[in-house]
């Protein structure tokens, strides 16, 4: 969320509920921490002097009791890995909620933090990007038509913030884990905030911009990855759901040279066992 630990109304009762709240700088988002023994510490706030206590599934602050409930684990997170997941090349990013829609820069922009964004497919340079490995489990998201790389802005790492394109740099902000999501589906991850590209507000449609979120494993957070020199072109309305079958098909099998011709069979009778 980006906001700060604060006592409520810098309160000294107590009992005092802790929360989160915009940073100020006051004394209630202060805190001192001391040593409590055996690798854990006491959070004690700078305005009342009282402890950070959990209080059946609350947090508050209130008088040292020498308890477990007021003892806390400090530990530095590990960092998320990845692997290499996809060989380099030029890939189209398709939505899994609905694959007609693919991770597009607005009228071809090569302005830095031009917000991205899905839209139909019109297999256009400005829906083309070059995915390259860089070693050590990420990658760089380039857009092909103005080679600037799909990033945070800012290097932020606040849930909700808007992905962007910016000239290439080399920073974190421009490196991403790609991470299989079974099915022939992806996930995006920012390597600077961990957290996952995801179709802001769940709303796969024409426009919606591109965020990051906390993992929720729902569809708005997956993606196709598909060569761009693969083409398939399927009326969803008429055969629904085979153009992602074919596309999540072409995409783990990337040195097939596919031609498809109308051979009478059912589609899921021809395809049975590959998908």
């Amino acid at each position: 969320s980006g906001k700060y630990i604060d006592v409520a109304g810098s309160s000294k009762q107590n009992g005092a509920t802790v929360d989160q709240w915009e940073y100020h700088g006051g004394n209630n988002q202060q805190w001192v921490i001391r040593d409590a023994g055996n690798g854990y510490y006491y959070i004690i706030s700078k305005c009342n002097g009282l402890y950070l206590t959990v209080d059946n599934g609350k947090i508050v602050t209130s008088k040292l009791n020498n308890s477990s409930s007021q003892k806390f684990k400090l530990t530095v997170p590990t960092a998320m890995k990845g692997t290499k997941t996809l060989e380099d090349g030029t890939y189209t990013i398709a939505s899994v909620a609905n694959t007609r829609l693919v991770i597009d820069i607005p009228h071809s922009s090569k302005d830095n933090g031009e917000k991205i964004e899905l839209w139909k497919n019109g297999k256009t340079a400005n829906q083309k990007f070059n995915i390259k490995y860089v070693g050590d489990g990420y990658y760089t998201i380039t857009a092909t038509h103005a080679n600037t790389s799909i990033e945070l802005a800012n290097g932020t790492t606040i849930i909700g913030t808007k992905i962007t394109q910016y000239a290439n740099n080399g920073y974190d902000a421009q490196k991403w884990i790609i991470k299989e999501a079974g099915n022939g589906e992806y996930y995006i991850i920012s390597k600077n905030s961990e957290l996952y590209m995801t179709v802001e507000n769940e709303e796969v449609k024409e426009g919606a911009n591109l965020t990051i979120q906390n993992y929720s494993g729902r569809v708005a957070q997956k993606f196709t990855i598909t060569d761009s020199k693969i083409v398939v072109d399927i009326d969803d309305n008429k055969y629904p759901g085979y153009k992602a079958t074919l596309e999540k098909l072409l995409a783990s099998h990337p040195n097939w040279n596919v031609k498809f011709l109308y051979t009478g069979l059912k589609f899921d009778s021809a395809v049975a066992g590959e998908a």
